[in-house]
């Protein structure tokens, strides 16, 4: 009996010896390891006040310059986009074209091939006005600048009330998007089921670009790079965006002619990117994109 119980004291002992030996043998943390998870948790926890920071102004951002055309859908290359420019050097038009090509790349804007006809058309000149006002007496076809055109969509012409603030509104670049209602509609509410019809989720008319002119006042580019205004132009070019949104101190392209040359901004911003790729990335049936947007750059920013 003593030497049942003696027994069962050694193997009580034994266990609890092999315990504490494999305590004593399992590393420690050391301070590298407690110092990399609080860097982790720092890291997270900055970049969650960030976003939290930056949200109202990234919200403020989209909606002042994003606009949907005619109050339905933002409006968005569904076709290849092919530029052309005139009134620079041969080689600084190049420059604008493959800035634009891999600007509208990065975004996910189709892209057309080198011999696709041109769409996005830019164009730098002295007399801004005056060449608005040979096209507009004109009414020139072969363009199809303000009148209607016969191109996978019904058109027609815009009205002089439209036109001739457009023409006679000094800027330093105006852009008359020419735009057209998608025939994607029905596909896209097929896909949705029957209920799309009458929900408020969906939009149900579609808008994409057919033809967007940049025309710049030559003027008014002294003392900018080409690699400044071939960004302006690929943000103006690649989304409808309102000619008189207030900017403030937003980092943004679109400020490139708020001031003196000298204080420019350098080139397209995070925001800049974010917003094409985030025009491109959400749905556009969605009545929620402006939202979607919003919440997807913010990501994007905090993220870079």
């Amino acid at each position: 009996m003593h030497a049942r119980v003696l027994m069962l004291i050694f193997a009580v002992v034994a266990s609890v010896t092999a315990s504490v030996e494999a305590t004593a043998q399992s590393p420690a943390p050391t301070a590298a390891m407690a110092a990399a998870r609080t860097s982790e948790t720092l890291q997270e926890v900055t970049v969650t006040a960030k976003r939290i920071s930056i949200a109202p102004a990234v919200r403020e951002f989209v909606n002042q310059i994003a606009r949907r055309e005619n109050g339905d859908s933002l409006v968005r290359w569904d076709t290849p986009v092919c530029p052309t420019a005139i009134g620079l050097p041969r080689e600084e038009v190049a420059f604008i074209l493959g800035r634009i090509s891999e600007i509208a790349r990065a975004a996910g804007v189709p892209k057309g091939g080198e011999t696709c006809p041109p769409n996005l058309f830019v164009v730098v000149t002295a007399d801004p006005k005056g060449l608005l006002e040979g096209w507009n007496d004109r009414n020139d076809t072969r363009l199809g600048v303000f009148n209607g055109a016969t191109w996978r969509y019904d058109l027609n012409g815009a009205p002089q009330s439209v036109v001739e603030p457009f023409i006679n509104t000094p800027r330093a670049a105006r852009v008359w998007y020419y735009t057209g209602a998608s025939d994607t509609w029905h596909a896209l509410t097929a896909a949705a089921g029957p209920k799309a019809e009458n929900s408020r989720i969906f939009l149900h008319t579609l808008y994409a670009f057919i033809r967007v002119f940049v025309i710049a006042d030559q003027t008014r580019m002294k003392g900018l790079a080409i690699g400044q205004f071939a960004d302006y132009v690929s943000m103006v070019g690649l989304a409808q965006i309102k000619p008189d949104a207030h900017l403030g101190d937003t980092p943004t392209i679109l400020r490139l002619f708020d001031g003196a040359p000298q204080h420019a901004p350098a080139g397209m911003t995070d925001w800049d990117r974010s917003f094409l790729k985030s025009l491109y990335a959400t749905d556009q049936i969605m009545n929620t994109q402006l939202d979607l947007m919003g919440k997807n750059m913010v990501r994007d920013i905090t993220h870079r």
